[in-house]
């Protein structure tokens, strides 16, 4: 029956992402600080403006080095008419708790999504994800949010969904490979510098659960500990976040364990799936999804049933 009902879902209906911020610290989001404190940083969402025949997911935050209340956020902008997303930039003010325009950081041939963003050296990059064109590079950001010099770091992999960490005197990717596995097979790659040369991990894949494994954005450290964000996919593509643990990362071994997890809020708009978290100081922006009708707005009442 439920096999049945999911084929129906997404004959008839889809699942149409935004973006919101919290003036929360990510801990506390994750529910590391306990039920109240996450119930507080969920209920304090401010979504993004949204219009048909798009949606945003993916949301990764870069500060302002000049004003501590602005921030740029890279995202991805997904096109249903083209079939395709791209990076857009965002500019949020938290003193105003608003949104500016959104202007594409940069398109590609292949579909971009996932743009992980890191602080390298003094300056930020990004590592979109782009498994549709079959590598792994790094783009150069400037303060504006438009991405300049392309590193590819990794060709001829289907990496989906890199998640770059410095930790422990290396750097280490976190990832699935595009394919049947790409929701549930964890790989690892290290390597002594951002721009390699990367390495597999000895026991890739380290894992394999639907419900755990493909990242689901910004690894952060809370009490001295790392801590790597999943995503559940058990039930349908992108219904929560893990949030695991690490106990041991190594180029021979790894072992992480689930310590809480983040869930949609059933009476929030975008209540069928949450999938991709990041964090800068004590600001932290996440993703949302809702169902809406593939034929006709006013037909998106009817969604609840699948829910």
């Amino acid at each position: 029956m439920r096999s049945v009902q999911r084929r129906l879902l997404y004959w008839f209906f889809r699942q149409n992402w935004n973006i919101a911020v919290t003036h929360h610290p990510i801990p506390a989001v994750a529910g590391l600080d306990g039920a109240r404190k996450q119930s507080e940083a969920l209920g304090d969402l401010v979504w993004m403006p949204e219009s048909r025949g798009t949606f945003s997911a993916d949301p990764f935050i870069m500060p302002s080095d000049d004003n501590p209340d602005e921030f740029t956020i890279l995202y991805e902008q997904f096109d249903w008419g083209r079939g395709r997303g791209r990076i857009d930039r965002v500019s949020y003010n938290k003193a105003l708790r608003s949104f500016g325009q959104n202007r594409t950081a940069f398109e590609s041939p292949y579909h971009l999504s996932y743009p992980y963003v890191l602080r390298h050296n003094g300056s930020y990059v990004c590592v979109p994800e782009q498994s549709e064109a079959g590598e792994v590079s790094i783009y150069r950001i400037g303060p504006d949010g438009f991405a300049g010099e392309k590193h590819t770091v990794l060709p001829a992999t289907g990496l989906v969904d890199s998640t770059v960490v410095a930790w422990d005197g290396l750097y280490w990717i976190f990832s699935t490979i595009a394919g049947e596995h790409d929701n549930s097979h964890l790989h690892i790659f290290s390597a002594p510098e951002l721009f390699g040369p990367w390495t597999p991990h000895e026991k890739n894949p380290v894992k394999v659960d639907r419900a755990n494994a493909r990242p689901a954005g910004q690894p952060f450290v809370h009490r001295g500990a790392l801590f790597r964000p999943a995503q559940d996919c058990t039930s349908h593509y992108g219904s929560g976040i893990i949030i695991n643990e690490i106990a041991v990362l190594t180029k021979s071994e790894f072992a992480e364990s689930p310590v809480a997890e983040i869930r949609p809020d059933p009476s929030s708009p975008y209540n069928f799936g949450l999938h991709t978290i990041s964090c800068a100081g004590e600001t932290t922006v996440l993703d949302g999804a809702r169902l809406e009708s593939k034929l006709h707005p006013g037909l998106d009442r009817f969604s609840n049933y699948f829910h």
